[in-house]
């Protein structure tokens, strides 16, 4: 590596860091808030579940895409995959709140 590549590095690891703490924070914080004390526990563990299972398909994706394509290549598949799923949730959250009465 690079050392004008390792500044950029460990900022990148730090804000990546902090803003997944924050994003698990305010999911269980969420979580908390909008369900009853006796479903709390097991939808907690859903919760991780499907944390770990999103933060684990993609590379699991990359590594598959990229054994056929090349690693460049199957990172580019891989973030326009995400950033496409990204938008639909953004597109449905939207929606959602446009069609819900007031």
């Amino acid at each position: 590596m690079r050392r004008t590549s390792l500044p950029g590095l460990i900022a990148a690891s730090i804000v990546i860091g902090a803003s997944a703490g924050i994003s698990t924070g305010a999911g269980l914080v969420s979580l908390a808030i909008a369900l009853p004390k006796a479903q709390l526990t097991k939808m907690t563990a859903a919760y991780y579940i499907a944390l770990y299972g999103s933060i684990t398909a993609p590379v699991i994706g990359d590594r598959l895409i990229a054994q056929r394509t090349g690693i460049a290549t199957a990172g580019l598949i891989v973030c326009i995959a995400l950033a496409v799923a990204v938008f639909a949730i953004l597109v449905s959250l939207v929606h959602d709140r446009t069609t819900q009465p007031a």
